[in-house]
């Protein structure tokens, strides 16, 4: 039987990125943020990329462990095998946080000539038992919390080998996490991925995290939101004055009439006039001034992907939704082959264009022109907008 695996073209991605031993977030990931250091101390958002603790691959029919293998092999048809990923979410995670954007991300190493195929990501049931040296049996999907559609991607050899493809699995962090669906109220500390291709030729090669190639393991990353805090009260307004004494009333008495001299006594004075009427009331003073409003109460990460090539002073933007205001964000640019990061002018932006006064609606990157050979290779980008809503 011939080995489809023999005509390969694989070429490998090396960097010095090492596979992360500790789980790290930080807020936004050191985008800048447009607004007052109040609003910083907040931390409405953070990234978060959990530890890859396990990933193997099982061949249906076989009770054999593939542990230690360098690559997670995936195919489908006669010879079916799985993939299986397991990421530790426990001490990654912040606390009080809801989920706003979740992508796993795996990285294709090889795939035979002429063959093609959907790869597609399932949530795993039980995620703390298993592990690469025991694995040796296929394990129960999670079902019940499915998004619509599935997390896929088509593989194919022209444009697939030595790609990083991406998932949105947002909807299965969510369930794991206690936050949605059967496990609401209950965190586990693991969250398991199953990974399978469609019938027919489906064939292909993951890098595994046991790989030399350095940085191309599987990734899970996490964007975290939490809550504002109120803003403080505004100050009390000055009260107003007092108003105007009346004068006393028709009940005073007459001043008493000088003493007489010693002698016969005087003849009582007459009593005197009534007072006037009461005086007044003074007028109410003016309200005081509104306190200033409060900060964002919640945020949520909005981003845009894709890729440039030949580009000359081209401005790519992520707006916010309406009744949404820009507080932030951020962009990044790199090759997709040799993992060179390229700088470019970004900040907020309105109608599309980068802006440096007025109200933003959004966050935008300018490419300016890229260098040939990244010209040929092409360079992914990625725009992220940090929004809030009052």
């Amino acid at each position: 039987m011939l080995n489809p695996w023999k005509n390969y073209e694989i070429i490998m991605k090396n960097t010095n990125k090492p596979h992360h031993t500790k789980p790290r977030y930080q807020s936004a990931k050191a985008l800048p943020v447009i607004g007052s250091l109040a609003a910083l101390a907040v931390s409405p958002a953070a990234w978060s990329n959990p530890t890859l603790v396990a990933d193997t691959y099982l061949k249906q029919g076989l009770s054999k462990n593939y542990g230690k293998q360098t690559a997670i092999l995936v195919t489908a048809g006669k010879t079916k095998t799985d993939g299986y990923l397991k990421f530790n979410l426990k001490d990654s995670t912040p606390t009080p946080s809801d989920v706003s954007k979740a992508v796993l991300k795996v990285f294709v190493s090889g795939i035979p000539k002429n063959q093609s195929g959907m790869l597609t990501v399932r949530k795993l049931v039980s995620e703390d038992t298993w592990t690469e040296a025991n694995l040796t049996s296929t394990i129960t999907i999670d079902a019940s919390n499915d998004p619509v559609p599935l997390p896929q991607a088509t593989v194919n050899n022209a444009q697939s080998v030595n790609q990083w493809l991406e998932f949105d699995v947002t909807k299965y962090v969510r369930s794991s996490l206690g936050l949605t669906g059967s496990h609401l109220g209950t965190a586990d500390n693991t969250i398991g991925f199953l990974l399978t291709g469609s019938s027919g030729s489906f064939n292909a090669k993951i890098v595994s995290k046991e790989s030399k190639a350095l940085g191309n393991a599987a990734e899970l990353d996490i964007v975290y939101t939490t809550a504002g805090i109120p803003g403080e009260t505004g100050p009390t307004g000055p009260q107003g004055p007092a108003g105007t004494p009346g004068s006393a009333g028709g009940s005073a008495i007459g001043a008493t009439g000088p003493q007489g001299p010693a002698g016969a006594t005087g003849p009582q004075g007459p009593t005197g006039p009534a007072g006037g009427p009461a005086g007044a009331t003074g007028p109410q003073g003016p309200q005081g001034p509104t306190g200033p409003a409060g900060l964002p109460q919640k945020t949520v990460v909005r981003s845009t992907s894709g890729t440039v090539s030949l580009l000359t002073d081209t401005v790519v933007s992520k707006n916010c939704d309406p009744g949404e205001s820009v507080v932030g964000g951020g962009v990044s640019a790199e090759n997709t082959l040799l993992g060179l990061t390229f700088a470019v002018t970004s900040g907020p932006t309105a109608n599309g264009a980068l802006i440096s006064s007025g109200i933003p609606t959004g966050w935008g990157a300018k490419f300016g022109t890229l260098t040939s050979l990244s010209s040929i290779l092409g360079a992914n980008y990625t725009v992220n907008v940090i929004c809030a809503t009052n």
